[in-house]
């Protein structure tokens, strides 16, 4: 079960349009770090148990299992514009995004990682990084 912060799909693909376009840019970058997830959900057995290994490997070096996104402050700073003017709507939109990336850390060191639960976080991360129900949906 997600936490209770998290809203629902339908109001986050909402608000996404309206995040500013650099913050939108920075989480379709960030997908790469959620393919071991992707491969926890929905992999075949073996592409499963190779992930979780992996998911092991970074907790017995004392590492997060999924890292987290840059900051809006750090993406500023990348850009090289630190006036970027984000809204409030982009610092709430991270502030969830860390809550959901926090549950996934927190099920992956309680190894509790099941593929349902993986199948639950991942199918919320899609609209969080892309603004749609499935990242293919924004290939031409």
């Amino acid at each position: 079960m997600l936490p209770k912060q998290i809203p629902t799909k339908a109001q986050i693909i909402e608000r996404y349009p309206r995040l500013h376009e650099r913050f939108k840019s920075s989480l379709t970058d960030y997908y790469n770090h959620f393919l071991g997830l992707q491969q926890i959900a929905y992999g075949t057995d073996s592409q499963r148990e190779n992930s979780l290994e992996l998911v092991e490997e970074d907790l017995a070096r004392d590492k997060d299992a999924f890292c987290y996104p840059e900051s809006l402050e750090d993406i500023a700073q990348r850009v090289e514009s630190p006036l970027i003017d984000f809204s409030e709507l982009d610092r709430v939109h991270i502030q969830e995004l860390i809550i959901l990336i926090d549950h996934a850390n927190e099920l992956a060191k309680s190894r509790r990682l099941a593929r349902g639960d993986s199948q639950e976080i991942y199918s919320i991360l899609i609209p969080f990084l892309y603004g749609k129900l499935d990242y293919r949906e924004t290939k031409s």
